[in-house]
């Protein structure tokens, strides 16, 4: 053996390369979790040693080589084979580095090398890589708020084998002089330790390694290119492809960068339990179907409590040839296990869960990620349910947000109220308008305070807590979408005068009349503005029903529901319902479909919410003359039983949204509809009676 060739430092590389290798895989297997480390840099490592040591099948080997070369690959493939088995444990989105970005350039460098054939091509690649296969390491160790010591030991020892290598070539050079030169080899091996001094500097100036280990400028700079490279990458792939590379081999995209902020707003997490009690029931009773000749019938389920909405999904499903199954509201108040084991229990395998009002879209969160299908962080649903987080988040990351407080107490609405002028009220949790007030005096606050507090409200809690904030009165905009992927289609867009007020002291609000919307310089405004406040909430899976006011040439975001629309479908097809079904189970379908709805739809529909000035009764005869108008589609809200022939329909004073008769829809051509809108405001001039005649 050429002791020049093989000195104490070539020696010691190896078996401490070795070493380390050993220990990472025994560090997984004895805790079994992942946690700390990246699968990225075991991806690399295993491209680096299949394509450098492809001579052991075309040349004779010592057992030394032989040994260590199966020894490489044989322990990282059995790492990645833990990344699979565990991958419950592993953090994909803090393993953020650009494979591509790394693997491609390298590709492409290796191949214009000219080397003489394949076996040269491929070792000059694989000396390229080597030097970037601990990255996405050094990436995850610097983003991690709790860095594993398993992970920080196991960088020491197989970045330190490198610089025990560069020693060896240096100890080389100077005996043999310039006999010896291997320029890619040092080229790489300088880089990794450069990269790998400059880690073990920053872990120096720590007195313990568990928590936040933080970056040092070199650092720093490595995660500013991760991120750039990542949103570069998420641009071409969106236009070429309409999605993201799948397995996050492109890097992080624009959800990922909002991690921390979340982390800031959400700090507890998900509360989501063990599946080991679930998945021990789901064995036992699979075992009875399997005696009983029982099989599970495999369909999204519907958290939804309007009939009429429930039918028309099943309608929707059924153009794709799948079914629905439903769950009353009720059942959101129950766990995730609970629902799995009900579920279960009628022979039904939930292909994904779809909320239809707001207080299921945390259990929704929950049941997708346990089902393994498309599905938004359960980590975040508070930001997609809590009225006032979503606000703060917004206005954290720099998107117009108007003012506000969230308060038990009056004092301090009043407060608010002296800075502001005029402010709107609203519980913190509910939805449809219940409980939302504009409040122009302290005496309308206390009011409203009265009133709203320990009120249950519509979505089955109690409220605790008023959100208080600036009011802004404008043009009234509603966004209808469909995210898949992240890819977020605007399936239906409609645009109003300013909500009506109603009511002496705490004044509540009515819809006027919404228009649907066509594509636009200021829809095209709006829903960027929609666009961003989705990726910014974490909701990249399923619909959404945002609404916003126009002030000042500017979109402001009111509140966004993690749900489908209220009420039925009022515009064209395809509908929200049809485009859900499509994101579900005709992706590419989805993925063809327009990104906003054309110019062409705009005034084709209108939906005027009525309004009565009296405890009493609809008119039979206003009911027909609505009915026999050009383009009547159909009675919506409390109005949707109504059929000819008609009989007058019994109605409230209108107080607020909830205390509405009902809505008519309206499509047709845009002249009509406009028409049609202002014949029907005339009908309702004289369509009310306090008394039915005798």
């Amino acid at each position: 053996m050429d002791t020049v060739s093989w000195n104490v430092f070539r020696l010691l590389a190896d078996f401490l390369h070795l070493a380390g290798m050993g220990f990472g895989l025994a560090a997984i297997l004895s805790s079994r979790t992942v946690a700390g480390f990246s699968r990225k840099t075991q991806v690399l490592f295993q491209a680096v040693f299949l394509s450098r040591y492809l001579d052991i099948f075309t040349q004779r080997q010592g057992s030394y080589l032989l040994f260590f070369k199966i020894s490489f690959n044989l322990i990282t493939a059995f790492m990645l084979w833990c990344f699979h088995k565990l991958h419950i444990t592993y953090d994909s989105a803090a393993d953020s580095c650009n494979l591509l970005a790394l693997v491609l350039p390298t590709a492409i460098i290796a191949f214009l090398s000219g080397g003489e054939g394949l076996r040269e091509e491929a070792w000059t690649f694989s000396e390229l890589l080597e030097p970037l296969a601990l990255i996405p390491q050094y990436i995850m160790c610097y983003r991690a708020t709790r860095v594993r010591p398993a992970a920080v030991i196991y960088v020491l020892a197989v970045g330190g084998y490198r610089t025990l290598y560069v020693c060896n070539w240096i100890y080389k050079r100077y005996v043999w002089h310039g006999a010896y030169h291997d320029y890619t080899s040092w080229i790489g091996g300088a880089l990794e330790c450069i990269i790998f001094a400059d880690f073990l500097f920053r872990i120096s100036q720590r007195r313990e390694v568990i928590g936040a280990i933080g970056a040092s400028p070199l650092g720093r700079v490595i995660l500013s290119l991760d991120d750039g490279a990542g949103r570069i990458s998420e641009k071409i792939e969106m236009k070429a492809i309409g999605r993201r590379i799948p397995f996050n081999l492109s890097g992080p995209g624009s959800q990922d960068r909002y991690r921390k902020i979340w982390a800031e707003f959400c700090p507890g997490g998900s509360e989501s339990e063990s599946p080991d009690r679930l998945v021990a029931r789901f064995l036992i009773r699979a075992a009875q179907r399997r005696l009983q000749g029982l099989t599970l019938r495999r369909v999204p389920v519907i958290v939804c409590g309007y009939r009429p909405k429930f039918l028309a999904v099943d309608r929707a499903f059924a153009k794709l040839r799948h079914r629905v199954a439903i769950l009353h509201p009720h059942c959101a108040t129950r766990s995730a296990d609970d629902i799995a084991d009900l579920l279960d229990a009628q022979h039904i395998l939930a292909r994904g869960v779809v909320p239809f009002v707001d207080c299921a879209v945390a259990l929704a969160d929950e049941m997708n990620a346990r089902l393994g299908v498309g599905f938004n962080r359960p980590e975040t649903s508070s930001l997609r349910r809590d009225k006032f987080l979503q606000q703060a988040v917004l206005h954290r990351v720099g998107l117009p947000a108007p003012e506000q407080i969230v308060t038990a107490e009056a004092s301090a609405a009043c407060a608010f109220l002296a800075l502001h002028g005029t402010v709107v009220l609203k519980p913190r949790d509910a939805s449809g308008g219940d409980g939302v007030c504009l409040c122009r005096c302290p005496e309308d606050i206390s009011t409203a305070f009265e009133q709203e507090l320990g009120k249950e409200h519509q979505e089955l809690g109690v409220n605790t807590e008023l959100i208080v904030t600036e009011a802004l009165l404008g043009e009234e905009w509603v966004i209808n979408t469909v995210s898949r992927r992240g890819v977020h289609k605007v399936t239906d867009a409609w645009c109003g005068p300013s909500k009506t007020l109603i009511g002496a002291g705490p004044e509540h609000f009515v819809y006027n009349v919404q228009y649907l919307a066509g594509e636009s310089e200021r829809m095209l405004q709006v829903v960027q503005m929609v666009k961003d406040s989705l990726t910014v909430l974490g909701l990249w899976e399923g619909a959404a029903h945002t609404e916003l006011v126009w002030v000042d040439g500017t979109p402001y975001i009111y509140e966004v529901n993690a749900r489908c629309s209220g009420g039925l479908p009022r515009g064209p097809p395809p509908t929200q319902l049809d485009v859900l079904a499509m994101s579900l189970f005709d992706e590419s379908r989805f993925l063809a479909l327009p990104e906003v709805p054309s110019a062409d739809v705009a005034n084709q529909a209108a939906v005027v919410f009525l309004k009565s000035p009296l405890e009493g009764w609809l008119t039979a005869e206003a009911l027909e003359r609505a009915y026999g108008l050009k383009t009547f589609a159909f009675f919506e809200r409390g109005l949707q039983e109504c059929r000819p022939p008609f009989h007058s329909h019994r109605v409230h004073l209108t107080v607020g949204l909830s205390t509405c008769p009902g809505a008519v829809v309206l499509q047709g051509c845009s002249e009509e509809v406009l028409r049609d809108v202002q014949l029907l405001r005339q009908v309702e001039t004289t369509a009310y009676i306090e008394q039915l005649p005798v």
